[in-house]
């Protein structure tokens, strides 16, 4: 059976291009892939208002973090231990879609002209 990190290197390889038409840039990076506990993949996208990092280790650990790059705010979108029940290429959908639905919301505020803001003064 294909280990975690393996299983996403796969899921990455066959998706990974379609994330260009959103305007988004993704690379991947393995570490001792095959290795059960030490292995982890990192996926990397930026998009023209954010930039985020999916990390997953074999031993079922994810980390989704994310920085918004005009205010440099950071934020966490998911922190948590895989369960069996956990579809890896369903929550990898999940989060790309997550990144680039936040990266419209910040374009669209960041687009936003001030002189449309109503005087709340």
């Amino acid at each position: 059976m294909n280990t975690i990190v393996e299983q996403i290197e796969k899921w990455y390889s066959e998706n990974a291009r379609r994330w260009s038409t959103h305007d988004a840039h993704s690379r991947i990076r393995l570490m001792e892939g095959a290795d059960q506990i030490h292995g982890k993949v990192v996926i990397e996208l930026q998009t023209p208002h954010t930039v985020a990092t999916i990390t997953v280790w074999n031993k079922g650990d994810v980390e989704v973090l994310g920085v918004d790059k005009k205010s440099r705010k950071d934020w966490i979108l998911d922190d948590r231990k895989l369960t069996a029940a956990d579809d890896i290429a369903a929550l990898l959908e999940g989060y790309f879609q997550e990144i680039i639905t936040l990266n419209d919301l910040r374009g669209l505020r960041a687009n936003k002209d001030p002189r449309d803001q109503e005087d709340r003064g």
